[in-house]
């Protein structure tokens, strides 16, 4: 997935990272966000696919981890609401 970047986006995550690290931050990466899942949005159903099977997930994981180390960050917060009908 990360590889797709352009060049000078993953020059900016060095970038931002180095200078993190410099005054000694835990950097994290946030996945989602507040409309992430709306109704008729392309992103809405990225989680529900993501998860959907065994495969998927254990791709996500793995994509993500190596994006986590390759960049140095120490953690992810997921937003994902999944609204459900009451």
């Amino acid at each position: 997935m990360h590889r797709r970047c352009l060049p000078s986006a993953v020059g900016n995550y060095t970038k931002l990272i180095h200078s993190i690290l410099i005054y000694n931050s835990l950097p994290q990466v946030a996945l989602g966000g507040w409309t992430f899942n709306d109704n008729g949005t392309a992103t809405q159903p990225v989680f529900s696919d993501m998860v959907s099977t065994q495969a998927n997930r254990q791709k996500f994981i793995q994509n993500l981890f190596s994006f986590l180390r390759e960049f140095a960050f120490d953690g992810v917060d997921f937003d994902w609401v999944k609204v459900t009908a009451l």
